[in-house]
């Protein structure tokens, strides 16, 4: 019988596909792209804490930046807000296709404009955690409806067993998935976070799709979806999920 903690995020996998790219947490997920345009390999990621009194002062700060940035023409910044787990907590993410880009970056802001800005932020924000996230892998699903919610799961898998992981995600988890018609981008935390975190990202219709029987099972059987996670016993040492919220009207269009 399974009983690794990696059991609950086999009996959390949804009916819904994925139509978002994954942080982890993204964390989160990074847009998709046209075939020949560069892939995004890193997710900056920011989790910020925000004071429950200043959360209409963090939101229409949000919305300043966002808006600036676009305005200077730099990539979308992708926003969510927590909907099951700890209150008050947003996830702000830009995917990259190399760090080098850190290189050039310039502030969106003139720089008066600027530290006023962060000043007003941080008298939002209770704590925060910024780190960069490797991408691992994408796995595509056909006909996603729309999703208005995102399950992020972090995965801390044993030391030193890292690239068991990543080899089991692909050789085993992800032609699963590809069966069952499931998606998910996984990343791996990298500089400012621990390497044996990391973090799937799913797109997720409604709640509704929560009640739904696993589509896992009903595409491998149990047995065999037993036995998919029998794999990794030994490897992966604790698992959470949080459900997320996009916040589309928190960034400009």
């Amino acid at each position: 019988m399974q009983t690794s903690v990696f059991s609950a995020l086999r009996r959390m996998t949804l009916c819904a596909g994925v139509v978002l790219t994954a942080l982890a947490l993204t964390l989160s997920s990074a847009p998709t792209h046209a075939q020949g345009a560069p892939q995004y390999q890193w997710l900056s990621v920011y989790i910020l804490h925000v004071k429950s009194d200043r959360v209409g002062e963090f939101e229409s700060l949000a919305k300043e930046m966002t808006a600036a940035s676009k305005k200077a023409g730099e990539p979308p910044t992708q926003i969510w807000s927590v909907e099951a787990g700890r209150g008050g907590v947003y996830h702000v993410l830009q995917p990259m296709v190399t760090l080098g880009e850190l290189d050039n970056a310039k502030p969106p802001m003139p720089p008066a404009e600027m530290a006023l800005w962060i000043q007003r932020v941080n008298n939002t924000i209770d704590s925060s955690k910024h780190f960069f996230a490797r991408v691992v892998t994408q796995i595509p699903v056909q006909n996603a409806p729309p999703a208005t919610l995102t399950t992020l799961r972090t995965v801390t898998v044993a030391a030193g067993r890292q690239d068991d992981f990543v080899a089991w995600i692909k050789k085993d988890l992800t032609p699963a998935f590809n069966k069952a018609n499931l998606g998910a981008t996984v990343s791996q935390g990298a500089l400012g976070d621990s390497l044996r975190n990391f973090y799937f990202a799913s797109g997720v219709a409604n709640w509704a799709q929560f009640d739904k029987p696993n589509q896992l099972d009903a595409a491998l059987g149990p047995k065999a979806t037993e036995a998919l996670f029998d794999k990794i016993e030994g490897i992966v040492v604790d698992n959470e999920i949080t459900v997320l919220r996009p916040r589309p009207d928190l960034v400009a269009q």
